[in-house]
């Protein structure tokens, strides 16, 4: 499998304060088959990127043997001469959990993960126009509507083979290994002190605190769908806050079994 980001990114307005947030696109493919998955992300941040892989692997059915990525800071921290280059630790435990092997790109060297780099090209000449004629107000609407384009165009015959990627896909997934039984889920620890008014601060939203814990330090650990804080031994959870996560791979694009 090769991941990279697309260069294109589009609008996400927020309907009270008309403040826009750009749209990063993460773009997976399969390079026996080409089929391709993508996913807008609002953030870049580890915990998101782990999750957009999980999507892939989900999507994909199964997991590959060599995952070859670009050397964005969320997948690798230093890519000094290609041989040992030092992983993010998170993306480097999710290879672990997924029984899987990370291989940066080598630097400035495209024609490493020539099959994405090719798929990132096909969606920015074709239907990310379509993408960027539209508003979107949620993040879901857009990812709804790029798998439906993506669904398309994995059916969509080659232009210079007898099939499409949905075919040669099915090919491939039997090469996959098979999903782990639970996925790698990022984990961010840190601490915070309750302020005079309850309330502690993470990742800009506010989350209001037991008062018994006014001016105390508690333990926040957040994934990319889930907010728990705890207090500060670690001992127990009393709050836990918990966000949609990222809508379910669409009819369109294959379900892990």
């Amino acid at each position: 499998m090769e991941v990279d980001f697309a260069g294109k990114t589009f609008s996400l307005i927020n309907r009270l304060t008309r403040d826009v947030t750009p749209i990063v696109v993460f773009v997976a493919v399969l390079p026996y088959s080409q089929y391709i998955y993508a996913e807008g992300m609002s953030s870049t941040k580890e915990m998101y990127w782990i999750e957009v892989n999980n999507h892939a692997l989900q999507a994909f059915g199964g997991v590959p043997a060599l995952v070859v990525c670009d050397n964005c800071k969320q997948a690798v921290i230093a890519n000094k001469d290609w041989i040992e280059p030092e992983l993010n630790q998170d993306y480097a435990e999710w290879a672990e959990h997924n029984h899987t092997v990370i291989l940066p790109a080598k630097v400035r060297k495209p024609k490493f993960k020539s099959s994405v780099e090719n798929a990132v090209g096909i969606l920015e000449k074709g239907l990310f126009h379509d993408l960027a004629e539209r508003r979107y107000f949620t993040l879901e609407q857009f990812n709804a509507d790029l798998w439906e384009k993506i669904g398309e165009l994995n059916d969509a015959p080659f232009k210079k083979k007898e099939h499409c990627r949905s075919y040669y896909w099915e090919e491939e997934k039997a090469a996959l290994m098979p999903l782990p039984d639970t996925a790698y889920h990022y984990m961010e620890r840190r601490m915070a002190k309750v302020s005079s008014d309850f309330h502690i601060r993470f990742d800009n939203v506010f989350y209001s605190v037991d008062k018994v814990y006014l001016h105390k330090k508690v333990l926040i650990r957040a994934s990319a769908s889930e907010v728990k804080i705890f207090s500060a031994e670690g001992s127990a959870a009393f709050h836990t806050a918990a966000f949609e996560e990222y809508p379910d791979i669409p009819p369109a694009l294959p379900k892990p079994i």
